[in-house]
C-alpha cells in the first residue's frame, strides 16, 4: 500500500516474479477530477538485448520533439503518438534503422496541449515514455 497525497506522484515496484494482477484504489476512495494510472512491466534483459528508448527532448514539447533510441541490430521501427485515452494520433512507419544510435525529430505543430506517450517497436520488442505538449 502507499499513499497517493499530491499531484504527479510515482511510484515503482520490483518483482522477483511478474505480477498477475493490480488494483488501484478497489473500494473507489479517492475522489479523482481527472487522473490516469499507468501500469507496465518492463523485461530489461530483452529490452537491453534488442534495443533502448530514451526520453524526448525537449519535454515538454510545443512544435517540436526528439525522439531517441539505440539499436542493436538494424531494424524496421515502428512509431506511434497515442493521446491519454488510448487513441493513436499519428503513427509512422521507418524502414531498416542502422544499428546505433538514431533519432526521429517529431513534429507537435498540430497536437493540442496535453499529456502524450509515444510509443517505438523494434521487432517483436517496444518501449513506451510519456511526453508533455504545451502551446
Amino acid at each position: 500500500r502507499v499513499m497517493n497525497d499530491a499531484n504527479y506522484q510515482q511510484f515503482s515496484w520490483v518483482f522477483n516474479k511478474r505480477p498477475v494482477q493490480f488494483m488501484f484504489d478497489p473500494s473507489d476512495n479517492i475522489v479523482l477530477k481527472q487522473g490516469t494510472t499507468t501500469v507496465g512491466i518492463i523485461d530489461e534483459q530483452i529490452i537491453k538485448g534488442y534495443f533502448r528508448l530514451f526520453q524526448n527532448h525537449p519535454n515538454p514539447a510545443q512544435n517540436q520533439t526528439r525522439i531517441t533510441y539505440e539499436l542493436v541490430n538494424p531494424s524496421v521501427i515502428t512509431l506511434e503518438v497515442i493521446d491519454i485515452l488510448g487513441k493513436v494520433v499519428k503513427s509512422y512507419v521507418y524502414s531498416a534503422r542502422p544499428a546505433g544510435m538514431n533519432s526521429v525529430d517529431l513534429d507537435c505543430s498540430a497536437l493540442p496541449s496535453g499529456v502524450y506517450y509515444y510509443r517505438v517497436k523494434a521487432g517483436d520488442v517496444m518501449q513506451t515514455k510519456k511526453m508533455f505538449i504545451t502551446k
